[in-house]
């Protein structure tokens, strides 16, 4: 036995799953390999493969620059000045100026941006207080923590150790056509692009949208170059196209998505059985039921929501979730959206449907 495999064998291997976010759902089942009470290497159990972001986490964690302990700025901004202050104190600085901001301006003043490998604090509490999470993924929400419920076990437990194994093995089996949208796979997610690849040589389809023509869009079949900062404009345009050639899953968006719960046209919240009974849950959503003909808890027995149409609910006008959605979709019909997105309308079009 050599002496790096002697050393080798006396180190605790814990197996874990890496916490980057940024891998489409599929975070890698690994090896931390501790010795002496320090991470030293990180190795892939994921057929082999784990990116260089994964392999450099003892770099991370060890990193002399690394903060592990509140700093407040004492010095101009740019100086680099800081002094070291205790957690009560930083976290009563914070509460003070977010309670400030929120008095003065509003919830939505306050923004949040994930940081240190994770995103799921930040958008959690976003969410609590009604801020905003500022977000190259423009998620709104605290997907991060119940990430579990929509792309399965995978996070939680590693994605080839989950049950029902790897979303991405999906794509690649299953698919059609596959869209990716503002993302450059190929050089940030490489662990990733072999399945889109490995779908492309079964026949499946890859449209990339991106206003760069990058690593990714050179794989691809299609490339759409849409005008920056116009992304919002050309998927409601694309949704538009959906709903009038009438070809969206009704059904589904019924009974798996928040489409038939009542927005509050007074201030756009979600209606709540509290505002509309006493004693009624604030946490539970409110639906229009065309069944019944009124409103309804959304997970009351036999309901069957309506999502078009606009209601007068205990004095509050209401319309539901997907209403609101085809109200502000109209205005982009593909001519209209060709003229601000730069992509032709005939594309957009092909693309929707």
């Amino acid at each position: 036995m050599t002496r790096e495999a002697s050393i080798q064998e006396r180190d605790q291997v814990t197996r874990t799953v890496c916490p980057m976010i940024v891998c489409l759902g599929n975070h890698c089942s690994v090896k931390a390999r501790v010795r002496d009470g320090r991470l030293v290497r990180i190795e892939p159990i994921e057929r082999g493969r784990i990116c260089g972001r994964g392999l450099a986490w003892p770099e991370r964690v060890y990193d002399p620059k690394r903060p592990l302990y509140p700093m407040r700025r004492i010095g101009e901004r740019g100086e680099g000045r800081f002094e070291r202050i205790s957690w009560d104190e930083a976290l009563a600085v914070i509460a003070e100026k977010v309670n400030a901001a929120r008095a003065k301006y509003g919830s939505r003043s306050i923004g949040f941006i994930g940081a240190g490998g994770g995103a799921a604090g930040g958008s959690r509490l976003a969410t609590l207080l009604e801020g905003t999470v500022i977000s190259s993924l423009g998620a709104i929400g605290d997907s991060p923590v119940g990430t579990a419920r929509v792309t399965g076990m995978s996070p939680a437990r590693g994605t080839c150790l989950a049950p029902g194994g790897n979303d991405m093995e999906d794509t690649e089996e299953n698919s059609k056509l596959m869209v990716i949208w503002g993302n450059n796979v190929a050089e940030t997610e490489q662990r990733q692009m072999r399945y889109f690849l490995r779908a492309k040589e079964r026949g499946a389809k890859l449209v990339v949208v991106d206003p760069v023509y990058n690593v990714t869009a050179s794989k691809a079949d299609q490339w759409i170059p849409v005008r920056v900062g116009t992304d919002a404009a050309l998927i409601l345009s694309m949704i538009w196209v959906i709903h009038t050639e009438e070809m969206g899953d009704l059904e589904f968006m019924k009974n798996y998505t928040q489409s038939p719960f009542l927005v509050r046209k007074d201030d756009g919240r979600f209606l709540r059985e509290s505002d509309i009974a006493a004693g009624g849950s604030p946490d539970k959503f409110v639906i229009w039921d065309s069944v019944s003909g009124s409103p309804r808890a959304a997970d009351a027995p036999g309901v069957n929501p309506s999502l078009m149409g606009s209601y007068s609910v205990a004095g509050v006008e209401a319309a539901p979730t997907y209403q609101v959605l085809i109200d502000e979709a109209r205005q982009y019909t593909p001519e209209a959206a060709a003229e601000i997105t730069g992509v032709n309308a005939d594309t957009i079009r092909q693309l929707a449907i």
